[in-house]
């Protein structure tokens, strides 16, 4: 299997998913003209990321078969159509690395073994994603036969039938390889609090935006998610211009001349990263306390933490 870079872009505002309401129809308007999908595409690419998530919607694919930019992505494909072979067999003659049953088909009982023979005929890795993503892990009879999994998980539970700590347990039990996806639950999750959250269980996350900048920011998260696997030593940076306050639960810190908080259990991070640790050995330091989901708290979660410092670039890593 190809390797996954930690974080893919969406697609769902290209299409005007329904999932965003009343903002569906700006996002199909906005989105009806090539250039504006590609301009999206050149933000994120520019700033370093490769690895985009589309779906079998004919104008968002022409869209990317006519972006000069193509050739240097890792493209996904969700294919909801049936039946499949037409999108295979254009997939790959276009350079796509996986197709993905769509999740209407999955959780309807379609084989995932007749999808994924038909996939490998055609040099794809087949994978499967669902709505129902407990359910479909502890009952799914040919799983095994997908590459992995693409599945909703955010801290607030949209668009999922169990809550986060059930099916972060179901994947880990039967899935070989897991991408989380609606990580900002359709705009409800700050960012990058969405993409924090999900990354502590999962190695690829997919975040969507339609916003150029947004974009670059999620690029530029991914690149440091790459960078935090267990093994690697991560130090603080810009430590010169840190101010370490005299009150025990708060750290202020000036980064690019504007002045950030961090507070509670980050602070605990901060000062443990006084001397170069592995990622694996600053996490393994505290505790995993319970989270409060539905005020989308990750303060306690020391790999959120982790997350949150790099994306601030707080966070770098040290020649090993």
């Amino acid at each position: 299997m190809k390797s996954m870079s930690s974080i893919m872009l969406g697609c769902s505002p290209f299409v005007g998913a329904r999932q965003f309401g009343p903002r569906a129809q700006q996002y199909a308007e906005r989105f009806a003209k090539p250039e504006n999908i590609q301009r999206v595409w050149d933000a994120f690419c520019i700033a370093g990321g490769r690895a985009l998530h589309l779906v079998d919607y004919r104008p968002l694919w022409d869209a990317w078969v006519s972006w000069p930019g193509r050739h240097q992505t890792d493209v996904s494909l969700t294919i909801s159509a049936e039946p499949s072979d037409d999108w295979l067999r254009e997939v790959a003659e276009f350079g796509g690395t996986r197709v993905i049953l769509h999740a209407r088909r999955v959780d309807s009982g379609e084989s995932l073994a007749s999808f994924a023979e038909r996939a490998r005929h055609y040099g794809l890795e087949p994978w499967a994603s669902t709505h129902q993503p407990f359910a479909m892990l502890t009952t799914c009879s040919d799983l095994d036969t997908v590459a992995g999994v693409l599945l909703p998980f955010n801290p607030l539970g949209v668009q999922m039938d169990a809550p986060p700590e059930r099916v972060v347990q179901a994947a880990r039990e039967h899935a070989h390889n897991v991408v989380a996806m609606m990580a900002l639950g359709a705009g409800q999750v700050a960012f990058p609090d969405g993409v924090a959250f999900a990354g502590q269980y999962f190695s690829t996350v997919i975040a969507g935006t339609g916003d150029a900048e947004h974009a670059a920011q999620i690029a530029i998260l991914g690149r440091y998610l790459d960078l935090l696997r267990p093994e690697v030593t991560v130090r603080r940076v810009c430590a010169p211009e840190v101010d370490v306050s005299t009150f025990p639960d708060q750290v202020t810190f000036m980064l690019d001349h504007r002045g950030m908080t961090i507070r509670g259990t980050a602070v605990d991070v901060w000062i443990a990263l006084e001397r170069p640790c592995t990622v694996a050995d600053l996490v393994n330091r505290f505790p995993r306390r319970h989270l409060d989901m539905h005020r989308n708290d990750i303060e306690a979660a020391v790999g959120g933490l982790v997350l949150r410092l790099a994306a601030w670039g707080l966070i770098a890593e040290v020649a090993m």
